[in-house]
C-alpha cells in the first residue's frame, strides 16, 4: 500500500508540472442487452424508425473497450445517452463493461460519466416480445449518482444540489465539471423521454461558484455535458434544435468570462468540432459521435501544457463494417426523411431520392470534415410539390455538407489562447 501510495503521488506531481495528460472521449453507447428481444414485429418496427446498430451495441462496446486497453490513457470522458432508453438490465451491462475497462487497464483509468437524454426516468424502457412491448425496470435520476458512483460521483470534491453535476480534480492544475443537461423530471407524465436540454439557473450558479475557485487556484477547467452548445452546421437549430442547448448562450457567457475554452458534447452522433467567439474569447463544442452510428467514432486527447491535441479512431467489427453502418444509417434515415417528404404530397417517384440525399448527407456530417456540397437533388423534372420541398428544406442536404470551422476529427486547441492549428 505504501508503494502504491508513493507512486499516486508522485504521478500527480509529475502531470502538475506539465508532463502529458491522456485520455480517451466515446459517446452514445445507446448499450442494448439481447435479453430484451432482438426480434419480432415489435422490434423490427423500432429498427426501422432508427438509425442506430443497436444489435451490435454490446460487441461495440467491447470492441471500444479492446481498443482503449491498448492506449495510455489516464482517464475517459463519456457524456451521456449510455443505454437505449434507461432500461435497468442496460445500464447494468455498461457499468460492468465499465468496471472491466477500470480494473483491466494497465493504468486504472478513472472514468467519468453523465447521464442523456434517454438514460433516467425513461417510459419507453422496453422488452420486445414478438409483435408486442413489455415495459421493464428503468434507473431514475434519484439512483443515477450511487449506480454510477464509482464513475464520477465518488471522486467529486463539489455536487450541484440541484441536478446530477460535479465537478473532480484530475490534477491539481486540471479540473472536470461534468453538467447535467438531461430535462428527465416530466418524462412519465409526458410518455416519452424529453430531447431538449438546459442548465437550471441553481446548476449555473454552481458551475459560476467552481469556475471561480479554480480561476483563483490557476486551474484549468474541462467541461462535458450531452447537449450541444453551438451549431454544428449550418441550420441545425432551425432543424434540430432539441439538441443544443436551451440556454447555451448563458453557458457560452459564463465560459467567456471565466476562460473555459472547451466543452465535450455528444447527443447529435456527429464527430464534429465547432468553434465559435464569445466576448472576444474563442470557445470550442467538441462533440463525439455515437458508438452505434457510423462511422463509430471515439476521440483520443492528449494535454501537453496548454495545447490540447485530438485525434479520431473509430471501430470496425469486421472487414466490411465501415461500409455495411454507413448502408445502415443511410437506410435509416432514408425512411425517416421519407414520412416527412409525404406529408408534403410528394410523390415517391421524386421523394425518395431527396430522401435519399438527406441521409447521405447526415452521412457526411457524422463522419466530419465535410468536403463542401457535392451533391444535391436535380429538380428540372419534378413537380411543383417536390420543387417547393427542396426550396423549404434544401438547407438540409446544403448545410449536412458544409464544414464549420476548425477540422472535426484532427486538430490543436491551445486552452489558454483559443488558437488552434491542424495537426
Amino acid at each position: 500500500m505504501k508503494c502504491f501510495s508513493s507512486l499516486f503521488f508522485l504521478t500527480i506531481f509529475s502531470f502538475a508540472f506539465g508532463q502529458s495528460i491522456n485520455w480517451v472521449v466515446a459517446s452514445d453507447f445507446h448499450y442494448y442487452s439481447a435479453d430484451l428481444g432482438t426480434n419480432g414485429k415489435a422490434f423490427e418496427a423500432y429498427l426501422a424508425d432508427d438509425r442506430k446498430l443497436l444489435r451490435e451495441s454490446p460487441q461495440l462496446l467491447d470492441a471500444w473497450i479492446a481498443d482503449v486497453m491498448k492506449l495510455d490513457i489516464q482517464f475517459v470522458l463519456i457524456p451521456g445517452d449510455l443505454t437505449k432508453d434507461g432500461e435497468m438490465v442496460n445500464h447494468l451491462g455498461v457499468r460492468n463493461a465499465l468496471r472491466k475497462l477500470r480494473d483491466t487497464h494497465p493504468n486504472r483509468p478513472r472514468i467519468f460519466v453523465v447521464p442523456g437524454n434517454h438514460d433516467l426516468n425513461n417510459p419507453e424502457a422496453y422488452r420486445y416480445i414478438e409483435d408486442r412491448t413489455e415495459p421493464v425496470d428503468f434507473l431514475s435520476s434519484e439512483d443515477f449518482a450511487s449506480f454510477y458512483e464509482d464513475f464520477g460521483y465518488r471522486d467529486a470534491f463539489s455536487r450541484d444540489p440541484s441536478s446530477l453535476s460535479y465537478a473532480v480534480t484530475i490534477t491539481s492544475n486540471l479540473w472536470l465539471v461534468a453538467l447535467d443537461s438531461t430535462i428527465n423530471e416530466s418524462n412519465r407524465m409526458l410518455k416519452h423521454p424529453v430531447t431538449e436540454g438546459r442548465l437550471k439557473p441553481q446548476t449555473l450558479s454552481w458551475l459560476q461558484t467552481i469556475a471561480t475557485k479554480a480561476q483563483k487556484e490557476g486551474a484549468t477547467i474541462l467541461l462535458m455535458m450531452h447537449h450541444g452548445l453551438f451549431e454544428h452546421w449550418p441550420g441545425q437549430r432551425k432543424l434540430h434544435p432539441e439538441y443544443l442547448l436551451n440556454n447555451r448562450r448563458d453557458l457560452a457567457s459564463l465560459m467567456s468570462r471565466y476562460g473555459i475554452r472547451a466543452v465535450f458534447t455528444g447527443h447529435y452522433h456527429s464527430q464534429d468540432i465547432t468553434a465559435s467567439a464569445v466576448n472576444k474569447q474563442t470557445l470550442f463544442d467538441i462533440e463525439t459521435g455515437s458508438l452505434v452510428s457510423y462511422p463509430s467514432p471515439y476521440r483520443l486527447c492528449r494535454l501537453d501544457g496548454e495545447w490540447l491535441t485530438i485525434q479520431t479512431r473509430t471501430l470496425s467489427l469486421s472487414p466490411d463494417f465501415e461500409a455495411y453502418s454507413r448502408q445502415y444509417l443511410i437506410h435509416g434515415l432514408t425512411g425517416q426523411a421519407l414520412k416527412t417528404i409525404r406529408k408534403y404530397g410528394v410523390p415517391d417517384s421524386e421523394g425518395v431520392k431527396i430522401a435519399e440525399d438527406v441521409a447521405k448527407g447526415f452521412a457526411v456530417h457524422y463522419a466530419g470534415d465535410e468536403p463542401g456540397v457535392e451533391f444535391f437533388p436535380d429538380s428540372r423534372n419534378m413537380g411543383f410539390k417536390a420543387k417547393f420541398i427542396l426550396w423549404y428544406q434544401g438547407y438540409v442536404i446544403k448545410g449536412l455538407q458544409t464544414d464549420l470551422l476548425p477540422p472535426d476529427r484532427e486538430l490543436k486547441i491551445n486552452l489558454k489562447t483559443g488558437a488552434w492549428s491542424n495537426l
